[in-house]
């Protein structure tokens, strides 16, 4: 008499630690099939304590045809346009429409770059005639005015607005060497190792670092909430492996193919509000 030993397998699809598996069970690992020889959970093939291969994983097959280009895109709606103007002690703009209003870019007191070289010594003119003594003035920079008064006196008297302090254009002169490259100021960092944030209307000019190894949601606010000046910018860096996705509720979000996620570990981009409710989103992005 001829005998037959009849297994029978039970398919339990791809492998699974939360699985509890007993004799012959079947499961799929990374292209390859294997059978359990031994009841256990949690013990991940290929441990041939627990498993023997039934079916190793085939080659790759060849790579398919192209497929051909997709339709263009429809073009994007024009950008609004600025205009600029000075007032108040700031360069401000804003969006040649109805309903914006002037945001300053940056104060006229702080344009200015570093220190010169000291320039050579001027030829010495001649000596005036002395005049009689007069009485000790002192003089001081008001900050709109340059303004005069008599030693001990209370008051202060207009000499000159500053605003009004410039000369008919002069010829050009030679050019100058070339100076040393100068610095540029630091942008302050907001680090975020969480897997949400909500902006805050501190992160105006801030880079914010988002590092977590799961995936990271970032909601913008509505202007009702956090009340960001139109122009705001903010820069945003993926700084772990974990994927960063921008979301918020009765916000527009424009971006290139509509994509909302940063395109990997250590891309920057960056976020401008343009209207109440509407910011762009720039950058290396995927969807």
């Amino acid at each position: 008499m001829l005998l037959r030993q009849v297994i029978y397998n039970n398919w339990k699809g791809t492998w699974n630690s939360t699985f509890d598996y007993i004799l012959n069970d079947v499961v799929e690992k990374d292209g390859t099939s294997y059978i359990c020889i031994l009841n256990h959970t949690n013990q991940e093939p290929p441990n041939l304590t627990y498993w023997n291969i039934l079916a190793n994983k085939g080659t790759n097959g060849t790579n398919g045809i192209d497929g051909t280009d997709g339709i263009d895109g429809t073009d994007g709606v024009d950008g609004l346009e600025v205009e600029l103007q000075v007032s108040g002690g700031y360069i401000q703009w804003r969006y040649l429409a109805s309903g914006y209003d002037w945001t300053n870019l940056i104060a006229i007191i702080d344009l200015k770059g570093d220190k010169g070289d000291k320039g050579d010594a001027g030829i010495n003119g001649t000596d005036g005639i002395d005049g009689t003594d007069g009485k000790e003035i002192e003089i001081q920079n008001s900050g709109t005015y340059i303004q005069w008064r008599y030693v001990g006196d209370v008051s202060w008297i207009n000499i000159v607005s500053l605003a009004s302090l410039k000369g008919d254009k002069g010829d050009k002169g030679d050019t100058g060497a070339k100076g040393d490259t100068g610095t540029t100021s630091p942008l302050p960092i907001n680090a975020q190792t969480g897997t949400t944030y909500t902006l805050a209307l501190s992160d105006a000019g801030y880079i914010i670092t988002l590092t977590n190894a799961s995936t990271i949601s970032v909601t913008i606010p509505t202007n009702a909430l956090v009340p960001f000046p139109i122009g705001t910018v903010i820069e945003l860096i993926q700084g772990g492996a974990g994927k960063v996705t921008f979301s918020g509720v009765g916000i527009t979000i424009k971006s290139k193919l509509s994509y909302k996620s940063i395109g990997a570990q250590n891309v920057t981009v960056a976020l401008i509000k343009e209207a109440i409710d509407t910011w762009y989103l720039i950058g290396d992005l995927i969807a």
